[in-house]
């Protein structure tokens, strides 16, 4: 009775392993994957898809979907290497009503492009209201971190004024069509404001570069999901 019944055990095991044998292989979706980690921080592409979707980075015309969906790669790139600096200053919270004003110009931006209400644009791209609020918080969070942190590095005098008004303004000015220039004392606060900010640019990307030399940085070029079964 005893080899009977691990007979028919045996049997029934080799069923079981040959019908396992048999079955068809399972077929498995791809749910996410890792695009860039940055540090020891990653990033989704379910991430990269529902930013670009969101259309807060305004899409170049004559850029393509990738070319698009690389470039919000590497702005979510930046914005967390620079996000991790502000992380350890213990972060900043901003005006309510700054990030609703800012909203709102997105948003309107994007209507006039898109031809339909922002909440649609939105919708398509799987983004929550509330998701896309936050994402222009914590955009305007990094900008008033930057100023504060890099903005008192910079000095302008006299001589840079001069420079700039026979130089980069006039050139520009003149490319625009206009014939003549005003005369440099009508417009010195104005041009103060113009070199100042290109100063704060510049000093902003070489912050940035140092920061990517000292972090370990992989991005991970692969086809969009949606190609793939």
């Amino acid at each position: 009775m005893v080899r009977a019944g691990l007979f028919a055990l045996l049997l029934a095991l080799a069923f079981v392993a040959r019908a396992e044998e048999a079955r068809p292989e399972k077929e498995f979706r791809i749910l996410d994957r890792i695009v860039a980690v940055v540090g020891d921080e990653i990033i989704l592409e379910s991430e990269v898809e529902r930013f670009s979707g969101s259309r807060i980075i305004p899409k170049k015309s004559d850029e393509t979907l990738t070319q698009y969906r690389d470039r919000v790669l590497s702005e979510l790139i930046t914005d967390l290497l620079r996000e991790r600096e502000l992380r350890s200053t213990g972060g900043f919270e901003p005006d309510p009503r700054e990030v609703e004003k800012k909203y709102e110009e997105i948003a309107r931006r994007v209507e006039a492009r898109e031809g339909k209400p922002y909440s649609e644009v939105l919708l398509s791209a799987g983004v929550t209201v509330g998701e896309a609020k936050n994402w222009v918080k914590r955009a305007l969070a990094l900008d008033t971190y930057l100023r504060d942190r890099l903005l008192p590095r910079i000095r302008i005098t006299q001589k840079d004024i001069e420079e700039f008004y026979e130089g980069p303004f006039r050139t520009e000015a003149l490319a625009r069509g206009l014939t003549a220039v005003p005369p440099l004392d009508t417009i010195q606060d104005q041009l103060v404001v113009l070199v100042r900010e290109r100063r704060l640019n510049a000093e902003i990307e070489r912050w940035t570069e140092e920061l990517r030399q000292k972090t370990r940085i992989l991005v991970y070029r692969r086809g969009p999901r949606s190609q793939e079964r």
